[in-house]
Protein backbone atom coordinates (compact mmCIF):
# COMPACT_ATOMS: atom_id res chain seq x y z
CA UNK A 1 0.00 0.00 0.00
CA UNK A 2 1.29 3.45 -0.92
CA UNK A 3 1.54 5.71 2.12
CA UNK A 4 2.12 9.41 1.68
CA UNK A 5 0.62 12.04 3.94
CA UNK A 6 1.86 15.58 3.38
CA UNK A 7 2.09 17.71 6.48
CA UNK A 8 -0.12 20.73 6.05
CA UNK A 9 -0.27 24.33 7.08
CA UNK A 10 -3.71 24.09 8.62
CA UNK A 11 -5.09 24.04 12.11
CA UNK A 12 -6.80 27.41 11.97
CA UNK A 13 -10.18 26.13 10.94
CA UNK A 14 -13.38 24.69 12.32
CA UNK A 15 -14.88 22.72 9.44
CA UNK A 16 -17.97 20.54 9.12
CA UNK A 17 -17.54 16.87 9.97
CA UNK A 18 -18.51 14.08 7.61
CA UNK A 19 -17.47 15.83 4.40
CA UNK A 20 -17.37 13.72 1.25
CA UNK A 21 -14.34 14.65 -0.84
CA UNK A 22 -13.35 13.01 -4.09
CA UNK A 23 -12.55 9.49 -2.91
CA UNK A 24 -10.43 7.89 -5.64
CA UNK A 25 -8.01 9.01 -8.36
CA UNK A 26 -10.89 8.86 -10.88
CA UNK A 27 -13.12 11.00 -8.66
CA UNK A 28 -10.33 13.50 -8.10
CA UNK A 29 -9.92 13.74 -11.87
CA UNK A 30 -13.65 14.36 -12.23
CA UNK A 31 -13.39 17.19 -9.71
CA UNK A 32 -10.40 18.74 -11.48
CA UNK A 33 -12.16 18.63 -14.85
CA UNK A 34 -15.23 20.32 -13.34
CA UNK A 35 -13.13 23.05 -11.66
CA UNK A 36 -10.38 23.43 -14.21
CA UNK A 37 -9.92 27.20 -13.76
CA UNK A 38 -8.90 26.62 -10.13
CA UNK A 39 -6.38 23.86 -10.95
CA UNK A 40 -2.69 24.07 -11.69
CA UNK A 41 -1.16 20.74 -12.70
CA UNK A 42 2.13 19.63 -14.20
CA UNK A 43 2.84 15.90 -14.53
CA UNK A 44 5.45 14.23 -16.72
CA UNK A 45 8.21 11.67 -16.96
CA UNK A 46 11.59 13.32 -16.44
CA UNK A 47 14.39 13.17 -18.99
CA UNK A 48 18.03 13.17 -17.89
CA UNK A 49 18.30 16.95 -18.30
CA UNK A 50 15.26 17.54 -16.09
CA UNK A 51 12.87 18.31 -18.95
CA UNK A 52 9.63 16.51 -19.76
CA UNK A 53 9.97 13.30 -21.78
CA UNK A 54 7.59 13.76 -24.76
CA UNK A 55 7.32 10.01 -25.31
CA UNK A 56 5.15 9.68 -22.16
CA UNK A 57 1.97 11.60 -21.28
CA UNK A 58 2.56 15.25 -20.37
CA UNK A 59 -0.29 16.82 -18.40
CA UNK A 60 -0.18 20.61 -18.14
CA UNK A 61 -3.11 22.64 -16.82
CA UNK A 62 -2.77 26.37 -16.15
CA UNK A 63 0.94 25.72 -15.88
CA UNK A 64 1.86 29.42 -15.87
CA UNK A 65 -0.99 30.64 -13.63
CA UNK A 66 0.41 31.93 -10.33
CA UNK A 67 -1.44 30.38 -7.39
CA UNK A 68 -0.99 30.53 -3.59
CA UNK A 69 1.80 28.21 -2.49
CA UNK A 70 0.94 27.47 1.15
CA UNK A 71 3.71 25.35 2.72
CA UNK A 72 5.05 24.21 -0.65
CA UNK A 73 7.08 27.43 -0.58
CA UNK A 74 9.24 25.77 2.08
CA UNK A 75 11.00 23.85 -0.70
CA UNK A 76 12.72 27.11 -1.65
CA UNK A 77 13.88 27.60 1.95
CA UNK A 78 15.22 24.04 1.94
CA UNK A 79 17.10 24.84 -1.26
CA UNK A 80 18.65 27.96 0.30
CA UNK A 81 19.58 25.98 3.41
CA UNK A 82 21.13 23.21 1.27
CA UNK A 83 23.09 25.74 -0.76
CA UNK A 84 24.46 27.39 2.39
CA UNK A 85 25.44 24.00 3.82
CA UNK A 86 27.16 22.99 0.57
CA UNK A 87 29.06 26.30 0.51
CA UNK A 88 30.29 25.80 4.07
CA UNK A 89 28.37 28.82 5.35
CA UNK A 90 26.19 26.80 7.73
CA UNK A 91 27.10 23.81 9.86
CA UNK A 92 24.15 21.40 9.73
CA UNK A 93 25.23 19.82 13.02
CA UNK A 94 25.40 23.08 14.98
CA UNK A 95 23.06 22.88 17.99
CA UNK A 96 20.20 25.35 18.34
CA UNK A 97 18.35 25.89 21.61
CA UNK A 98 14.67 25.00 21.43
CA UNK A 99 13.84 28.36 23.04
CA UNK A 100 15.36 30.09 19.99
CA UNK A 101 13.29 27.89 17.68
CA UNK A 102 10.14 28.57 19.67
CA UNK A 103 10.51 32.34 19.53
CA UNK A 104 8.77 31.87 16.16
CA UNK A 105 6.11 29.47 17.42
CA UNK A 106 2.50 30.70 17.74
CA UNK A 107 0.48 27.91 19.41
CA UNK A 108 -2.70 26.82 17.70
CA UNK A 109 -1.81 28.00 14.21
CA UNK A 110 0.11 25.10 12.68
CA UNK A 111 -2.15 22.05 12.94
CA UNK A 112 0.12 20.48 15.57
CA UNK A 113 3.19 20.57 13.32
CA UNK A 114 5.58 21.91 15.95
CA UNK A 115 4.41 19.42 18.56
CA UNK A 116 4.91 16.63 15.99
CA UNK A 117 8.42 17.95 15.30
CA UNK A 118 9.32 17.82 18.97
CA UNK A 119 7.80 14.37 19.35
CA UNK A 120 9.83 13.13 16.41
CA UNK A 121 12.97 14.40 18.11
CA UNK A 122 12.03 12.77 21.41
CA UNK A 123 11.30 15.97 23.36
CA UNK A 124 8.50 16.21 25.93
CA UNK A 125 5.82 18.78 25.12
CA UNK A 126 3.60 21.14 27.08
CA UNK A 127 -0.17 21.14 26.37
CA UNK A 128 0.29 24.06 23.95
CA UNK A 129 2.81 22.07 21.89
CA UNK A 130 5.94 23.84 23.14
CA UNK A 131 8.98 22.10 24.61
CA UNK A 132 9.06 21.32 28.32
CA UNK A 133 12.82 21.84 28.28
CA UNK A 134 13.54 24.98 26.23
CA UNK A 135 17.26 24.67 26.96
CA UNK A 136 17.48 21.39 25.03
CA UNK A 137 18.98 21.62 21.56
CA UNK A 138 18.39 20.36 18.04
CA UNK A 139 20.73 20.64 15.07
CA UNK A 140 20.01 22.83 12.07
CA UNK A 141 19.60 19.68 10.00
CA UNK A 142 16.90 18.35 12.35
CA UNK A 143 15.16 21.71 12.13
CA UNK A 144 15.27 21.57 8.33
CA UNK A 145 13.75 18.09 8.45
CA UNK A 146 10.98 19.34 10.77
CA UNK A 147 10.19 22.10 8.26
CA UNK A 148 9.74 19.57 5.44
CA UNK A 149 8.37 16.43 7.10
CA UNK A 150 6.06 18.06 9.64
CA UNK A 151 5.68 21.43 7.87
CA UNK A 152 6.79 23.23 11.03
CA UNK A 153 6.22 26.95 10.45
CA UNK A 154 8.50 28.01 13.30
CA UNK A 155 11.30 25.93 11.77
CA UNK A 156 10.77 27.64 8.42
CA UNK A 157 10.91 31.12 9.97
CA UNK A 158 13.99 30.27 12.02
CA UNK A 159 15.78 28.94 8.93
CA UNK A 160 14.77 32.01 6.92
CA UNK A 161 16.21 34.23 9.64
CA UNK A 162 19.42 32.17 9.69
CA UNK A 163 20.14 32.01 5.97
CA UNK A 164 18.84 35.51 5.22
CA UNK A 165 16.86 37.03 2.38
CA UNK A 166 19.97 37.52 0.27
CA UNK A 167 20.85 33.83 0.27
CA UNK A 168 17.26 32.93 -0.64
CA UNK A 169 17.27 35.40 -3.55
CA UNK A 170 20.61 34.07 -4.79
CA UNK A 171 19.33 30.49 -4.55
CA UNK A 172 16.16 31.29 -6.49
CA UNK A 173 18.20 33.01 -9.19
CA UNK A 174 20.63 30.08 -9.32
CA UNK A 175 17.73 27.68 -9.87
CA UNK A 176 16.31 29.81 -12.70
CA UNK A 177 13.41 31.02 -10.54
CA UNK A 178 14.25 34.73 -10.43
CA UNK A 179 10.55 35.64 -10.79
CA UNK A 180 9.58 33.56 -7.77
CA UNK A 181 8.39 35.76 -4.88
CA UNK A 182 10.64 36.18 -1.89
CA UNK A 183 9.42 33.91 0.94
CA UNK A 184 8.01 35.88 3.86
CA UNK A 185 7.96 34.86 7.54
CA UNK A 186 4.88 32.68 8.00
CA UNK A 187 4.39 33.91 11.55
CA UNK A 188 4.30 37.49 10.31
CA UNK A 189 1.86 36.58 7.54
CA UNK A 190 -0.59 35.16 10.07
CA UNK A 191 -0.14 38.12 12.40
CA UNK A 192 -1.15 40.51 9.63
CA UNK A 193 -4.45 38.64 9.50
CA UNK A 194 -5.17 39.11 13.20
CA UNK A 195 -3.32 40.07 16.37
CA UNK A 196 -4.03 41.54 19.79
CA UNK A 197 -2.97 45.06 18.75
CA UNK A 198 -5.12 45.26 15.63
CA UNK A 199 -7.95 42.81 16.32
CA UNK A 200 -9.38 39.89 14.39
CA UNK A 201 -9.43 39.61 10.62
CA UNK A 202 -12.36 41.44 9.04
CA UNK A 203 -13.41 42.20 5.49
CA UNK A 204 -12.33 45.79 5.96
CA UNK A 205 -8.91 44.78 7.27
CA UNK A 206 -8.42 42.29 4.45
CA UNK A 207 -9.34 44.97 1.92
CA UNK A 208 -6.80 47.35 3.43
CA UNK A 209 -4.05 44.72 3.42
CA UNK A 210 -4.86 43.74 -0.17
CA UNK A 211 -4.35 47.33 -1.31
CA UNK A 212 -0.78 47.45 0.01
CA UNK A 213 2.06 47.16 -2.48
CA UNK A 214 4.11 43.94 -2.22
CA UNK A 215 6.93 45.95 -0.65
CA UNK A 216 4.63 47.57 1.92
CA UNK A 217 2.94 44.28 2.78
CA UNK A 218 6.31 42.54 3.24
CA UNK A 219 7.36 45.36 5.56
CA UNK A 220 4.20 44.89 7.66
CA UNK A 221 4.78 41.13 7.83
CA UNK A 222 8.32 41.65 9.07
CA UNK A 223 7.26 44.40 11.50
CA UNK A 224 4.74 42.12 13.18
CA UNK A 225 7.16 39.23 13.34
CA UNK A 226 9.59 41.59 15.02
CA UNK A 227 6.94 42.51 17.56
CA UNK A 228 6.39 38.81 18.31
CA UNK A 229 10.09 38.33 19.01
CA UNK A 230 9.65 40.69 21.97
CA UNK A 231 8.80 38.38 24.88
CA UNK A 232 6.15 40.62 26.49
CA UNK A 233 4.33 41.16 23.19
CA UNK A 234 4.55 37.44 22.42
CA UNK A 235 3.01 36.47 25.76
CA UNK A 236 0.16 38.92 25.23
CA UNK A 237 -0.43 37.59 21.73
CA UNK A 238 -0.51 33.95 22.81
CA UNK A 239 -2.99 34.77 25.58
CA UNK A 240 -5.19 36.71 23.15
CA UNK A 241 -5.10 33.95 20.53
CA UNK A 242 -6.46 31.48 23.08
CA UNK A 243 -9.71 33.41 23.42
CA UNK A 244 -10.23 34.95 19.97
CA UNK A 245 -11.01 33.61 16.50
CA UNK A 246 -8.20 35.77 15.19
CA UNK A 247 -8.35 34.70 11.56
CA UNK A 248 -12.10 34.75 10.99
CA UNK A 249 -14.30 32.33 9.08
CA UNK A 250 -13.20 29.75 6.54
CA UNK A 251 -14.47 31.97 3.73
CA UNK A 252 -12.55 35.01 4.99
CA UNK A 253 -9.37 32.98 5.48
CA UNK A 254 -9.72 31.63 1.94
CA UNK A 255 -9.92 35.18 0.63
CA UNK A 256 -6.86 36.16 2.66
CA UNK A 257 -4.89 33.15 1.40
CA UNK A 258 -5.73 33.99 -2.19
CA UNK A 259 -4.97 37.69 -1.81
CA UNK A 260 -1.94 37.74 0.48
CA UNK A 261 0.06 34.51 0.39
CA UNK A 262 3.07 34.28 -2.00
CA UNK A 263 2.22 32.70 -5.35
CA UNK A 264 4.04 30.76 -8.04
CA UNK A 265 3.32 28.33 -10.85
CA UNK A 266 3.25 24.57 -11.20
CA UNK A 267 5.70 24.91 -14.08
CA UNK A 268 8.31 26.48 -11.81
CA UNK A 269 7.82 23.88 -9.07
CA UNK A 270 7.90 21.04 -11.60
CA UNK A 271 11.23 22.41 -12.82
CA UNK A 272 12.46 22.59 -9.23
CA UNK A 273 11.41 19.02 -8.40
CA UNK A 274 12.69 17.60 -11.69
CA UNK A 275 16.02 19.35 -11.18
CA UNK A 276 16.28 17.91 -7.68
CA UNK A 277 15.51 14.42 -8.97
CA UNK A 278 18.08 14.61 -11.76
CA UNK A 279 20.65 16.74 -9.94
CA UNK A 280 20.53 19.66 -12.37
CA UNK A 281 19.10 22.42 -10.17
CA UNK A 282 22.02 23.13 -7.77
CA UNK A 283 25.41 21.67 -6.92
CA UNK A 284 25.75 17.96 -6.28
CA UNK A 285 26.28 18.61 -2.57
CA UNK A 286 23.24 20.87 -2.25
CA UNK A 287 21.01 18.49 -4.19
CA UNK A 288 22.03 15.65 -1.88
CA UNK A 289 20.85 17.69 1.12
CA UNK A 290 17.54 18.46 -0.59
CA UNK A 291 16.95 14.84 -1.57
CA UNK A 292 17.71 13.69 1.95
CA UNK A 293 14.94 15.83 3.44
CA UNK A 294 12.35 15.74 0.65
CA UNK A 295 12.69 11.95 0.52
CA UNK A 296 11.29 11.40 4.02
CA UNK A 297 8.26 9.40 2.68
CA UNK A 298 10.64 6.55 1.84
CA UNK A 299 10.99 6.00 5.60
CA UNK A 300 7.30 5.05 5.81
CA UNK A 301 6.96 1.23 5.88
CA UNK A 302 5.80 -0.15 2.56
CA UNK A 303 6.89 2.65 0.24
CA UNK A 304 10.24 1.06 -0.55
CA UNK A 305 8.32 -1.90 -2.02
CA UNK A 306 6.79 0.34 -4.68
CA UNK A 307 9.32 3.13 -5.25
CA UNK A 308 13.02 3.54 -5.85
CA UNK A 309 12.59 7.09 -4.54
CA UNK A 310 9.64 9.17 -3.38
CA UNK A 311 9.90 12.83 -2.36
CA UNK A 312 7.13 15.21 -1.41
CA UNK A 313 6.22 18.56 0.10
CA UNK A 314 2.61 19.64 0.42
CA UNK A 315 0.73 22.41 2.12
CA UNK A 316 -2.65 23.92 2.77
CA UNK A 317 -4.38 27.13 3.66
CA UNK A 318 -8.11 27.71 3.75
CA UNK A 319 -9.34 27.05 0.22
CA UNK A 320 -5.85 26.07 -0.96
CA UNK A 321 -4.09 22.72 -1.34
CA UNK A 322 -0.67 22.40 -2.92
CA UNK A 323 1.63 19.45 -3.47
CA UNK A 324 4.94 18.84 -5.22
CA UNK A 325 6.44 15.39 -5.63
CA UNK A 326 8.87 13.30 -7.61
CA UNK A 327 9.13 9.54 -7.59
CA UNK A 328 10.56 6.61 -9.50
CA UNK A 329 8.29 3.54 -9.39
CA UNK A 330 9.53 -0.03 -9.29
CA UNK A 331 6.34 -1.31 -10.90
CA UNK A 332 3.34 -0.10 -12.84
CA UNK A 333 3.53 1.14 -16.42
CA UNK A 334 6.67 3.27 -15.93
CA UNK A 335 9.13 1.17 -13.88
CA UNK A 336 12.49 2.86 -13.41
CA UNK A 337 11.27 6.13 -14.90
CA UNK A 338 11.46 9.29 -12.81
CA UNK A 339 8.22 11.23 -12.60
CA UNK A 340 7.22 14.69 -11.36
CA UNK A 341 3.73 15.79 -10.40
CA UNK A 342 2.85 19.23 -9.04
CA UNK A 343 -0.77 20.01 -8.15
CA UNK A 344 -2.07 23.38 -6.95
CA UNK A 345 -5.75 23.81 -6.03
CA UNK A 346 -7.51 27.02 -5.02
CA UNK A 347 -11.05 28.14 -4.14
CA UNK A 348 -11.82 24.75 -2.59
CA UNK A 349 -15.24 24.52 -0.88
CA UNK A 350 -14.97 23.82 2.83
CA UNK A 351 -16.20 20.23 2.58
CA UNK A 352 -13.78 19.33 -0.21
CA UNK A 353 -10.91 21.05 1.60
CA UNK A 354 -11.65 19.24 4.86
CA UNK A 355 -12.03 15.92 3.13
CA UNK A 356 -8.82 16.09 1.11
CA UNK A 357 -6.74 17.28 4.06
CA UNK A 358 -8.08 14.28 5.94
CA UNK A 359 -7.74 11.59 3.25
CA UNK A 360 -4.98 12.94 0.94
CA UNK A 361 -6.78 11.36 -2.01
CA UNK A 362 -5.35 14.07 -4.27
CA UNK A 363 -1.91 12.57 -3.64
CA UNK A 364 -3.09 9.16 -4.80
CA UNK A 365 -4.29 10.91 -7.96
CA UNK A 366 -0.83 12.41 -8.40
CA UNK A 367 0.91 9.09 -7.91
CA UNK A 368 -1.44 7.33 -10.30
CA UNK A 369 -0.35 9.69 -13.07
CA UNK A 370 3.11 8.12 -12.86
CA UNK A 371 1.99 4.54 -12.37
CA UNK A 372 -0.87 4.02 -14.84
CA UNK A 373 -0.39 5.06 -18.49
CA UNK A 374 -4.08 4.73 -19.39
CA UNK A 375 -5.05 6.96 -16.46
CA UNK A 376 -2.39 9.56 -17.35
CA UNK A 377 -3.55 9.63 -20.97
CA UNK A 378 -7.16 10.03 -19.86
CA UNK A 379 -6.18 12.89 -17.58
CA UNK A 380 -4.18 14.53 -20.36
CA UNK A 381 -7.15 14.26 -22.75
CA UNK A 382 -9.91 15.33 -20.36
CA UNK A 383 -8.06 18.21 -18.78
CA UNK A 384 -7.15 19.52 -22.22
CA UNK A 385 -10.86 19.51 -23.07
CA UNK A 386 -10.55 16.85 -25.72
Amino acid sequence: MIRLAAAVLAGLLALPAGAQPPGSPAEVLDYLVAHRKDVGLASFSVAQDGSADPDDPVVLVNADQAMPLASTIKITLLAAYAREVAAGNLDPDEPVALRDWERYYLPGTDGGAHAASLAGLGFARNPDGSAQDPDATASWDRIARAMIQHSDNAAADLLLARVGDGAVRATLAGMGLSRHPQPLPILGLFLTWGNHDQGVLTKARLKKLSRLSPKAYAAEVKRLQGRYLDSAWREAEIAWQRTHAAFGSYALQAQAAQALFPKSTVRDYARLMAGTLQGTILSEEAVAVMRGHLGWPMEIPGNAETFLNLADKGGSLAGVLTDSMYFTPKRGDFPGTGHVTVLFLRNLPADVFEGLTRTFDHQLFELNLGLDRDFAEEAERRLAGR
